[in-house]
């Protein structure tokens, strides 16, 4: 059983980039949507969702580990997920 889980829903990232930005944060892919990290481990859900007249990446990130260590992990992925408008 998971010590802890938490889920994060990006919209408008491409998967690709997403598992670009996992290891950076030296995670290493163990198949196709699982990556796992120091501690923690990622399982990626990537779809399309509509929007508008146009069709938007929506990856539901599901993160399993030690509390702290994903908190970290979460911490991380969202520096490198943010981006200003313009």
């Amino acid at each position: 059983m998971a010590e802890f889980e938490n889920e994060l829903v990006l919209r408008g990232l491409s998967p690709r980039l997403l598992k670009t930005y996992l290891v950076k944060l030296n995670a290493v892919e163990i198949s196709e949507n699982v990556y796992k990290g120091d501690g923690w481990s990622v399982t990626l859900d990537a779809r399309k969702v509509p929007m508008a007249i146009a069709e938007l990446d929506e990856i539901t990130v599901t993160f399993d580990g030690k509390p702290d260590v994903v908190t970290e992990a979460i911490r991380q992925l969202r520096k490198k997920t943010l981006r200003g408008g313009g």
